[in-house]
């Protein structure tokens, strides 16, 4: 099928979209689904027969909607906090065995004392660089370095069930 083809029966393709994804759906995510599917049928054209092409465009839609569906039934997210006491969510992969590393990750990030934590959730899951940590807190970039390095090796041996150094007692 030529884009031309396509073109000429778009207005009733995306019409028998929206129906079949309505059925299937509830709430305001239905356009966001057929677009997506529309984007995709129109990479492969060369594919479709030309009486096919509601039925092949709602194939696309139906996948794009279960691998939505999938992506948001394994989703979760764990709550943190940061040194203002604010909330974040940081998602996490699906799978109960992620899930339970997650958690066994946030319970040590949490017993680190304040500065160390603050340090390694800025670097670690926020991405900021050593220099960017060194120069928020006005210190020489080689004592960041070396606090976030000696934080990762507790974190990890605290992961793998050695307790943190008593020295960082929170």
């Amino acid at each position: 099928m030529t884009r031309t083809e396509f073109e000429a029966q778009l207005p009733e393709v995306r019409k028998e979209m929206m129906r079949w994804a309505r059925v299937r759906m509830r709430g305001g995510d239905v356009e966001d689904f057929v677009q997506e599917a529309l984007l995709r049928v129109l990479g492969t054209l060369d594919r479709i027969e030309a009486d096919d092409v509601v039925h092949w465009s709602i194939g696309i839609l139906r996948n794009v909607m279960r691998s939505e569906w999938t992506r948001r039934r394994g989703a979760r997210e764990v709550s943190l906090v940061n040194e203002e006491g604010e909330a974040f969510d940081v998602p996490v992969a699906a799978g109960q065995e992620v899930w339970c590393e997650a958690q066994e990750a946030l319970r040590v990030i949490a017993a680190l004392p304040a500065e160390r934590q603050a340090l390694f959730i800025e670097v670690a899951l926020f991405g900021n660089s050593l220099e960017e940590a060194a120069e928020a807190r006005g210190l020489p970039l080689g004592t960041v370095k070396s606090r976030l390095y000696r934080t990762w090796d507790g974190v990890r041996d605290a992961a793998n069930g050695r307790p943190l150094p008593k020295l960082w007692a929170a």
